[in-house]
């Protein structure tokens, strides 16, 4: 577990890391790649029993492969402070290629750490449901766990918004922010569910990194999913990357602290 410089959390825990969603904006490649060096790939079900150091500095030995680091599942535990702790920088922890196993063991150790509030994102918020029944169900060893799970989507496009918005995710981190979003998805439910906000929390950020492709989103996009928040009551949150395109102050909200 580490200090983290994402602005909206206090530290990263990475139980699992990789991904194969090979998205071409990946931070998260570019920064294995840095400690990676020479990179065996044993394929699907890599797990890690204790920290592996194939040369010195080597937690990635796997590469971008999806890899289970089991010794890391103690973490929480051993940090008695109350911290925002965001669960998976480096990897993809709701894959349709994670077993459930995996996820289980994880959410098992966040529970016996209940007193750290734990964010997630996935770009497959539909496993999100089958998670969120296995939480509450009556024979689950984890449905009076107690832990602050908050439960997120990423969006970058039209099509992952309509995902998110069916899906059981409570907060959407939209970043990379690449285009003009269809800012209905952030209304409230349809007609005949609760009338809440659909959304407790909104993220958006900039892409980060040198692709030569890289995308730098307009300060209308941003206006726009900014006006639909106010409207509806949602907190806003922008990171830093996107201050430049912001022109103003950042506006830096949270659904846990009073928002000034």
């Amino acid at each position: 577990m580490n200090k983290s410089g994402i602005d909206w959390t206090d530290m990263t825990w990475n139980p699992i890391t990789g991904c194969l969603h090979g998205c071409p904006y990946c931070y998260a490649i570019d920064t294995m790649r840095r400690y990676c060096g020479e990179c065996d790939h044993p394929g699907s079900d890599a797990q890690l029993h204790e920290l592996f150091e194939k040369e010195p500095g080597n937690i990635y030995p796997f590469g971008f492969e999806p890899t289970f680091h089991r010794y890391r599942l103690a973490d929480p535990a051993r940090l008695r402070v109350p911290h925002n702790v965001f669960c998976e920088s480096m990897g993809e922890l709701f894959g349709d290629w994670v077993p459930d196993e995996w996820i289980e063991h994880v959410l098992t150790a966040c529970s016996r750490a209940n007193w750290h509030r734990y964010l997630f994102l996935t770009k497959n918020p539909h496993r999100y449901f089958h998670v969120i029944e296995y939480l509450n169900g009556e024979d689950s060893p984890l449905s009076t766990h107690g832990a602050d799970f908050h439960f997120g989507a990423s969006v970058t496009n039209d099509e992952q918004f309509c995902n998110a918005y069916s899906s059981e995710a409570s907060w959407i981190s939209i970043e990379p922010l690449l285009e003009r979003l269809d800012t209905n998805f952030l209304m409230r439910y349809p007609v005949g569910c609760a009338e809440e906000p659909r959304w407790k929390w909104v993220v958006i950020g900039a892409e980060t990194g040198r692709r030569k492709d890289k995308v730098t989103p307009r300060r209308e996009w941003v206006e726009e999913i900014v006006a639909v928040c106010r409207r509806i009551e949602t907190p806003v949150f922008m990171k830093r990357n996107i201050a430049g395109v912001w022109g103003d102050e950042p506006i830096q909200e949270t659904p846990w602290e009073d928002r000034s």
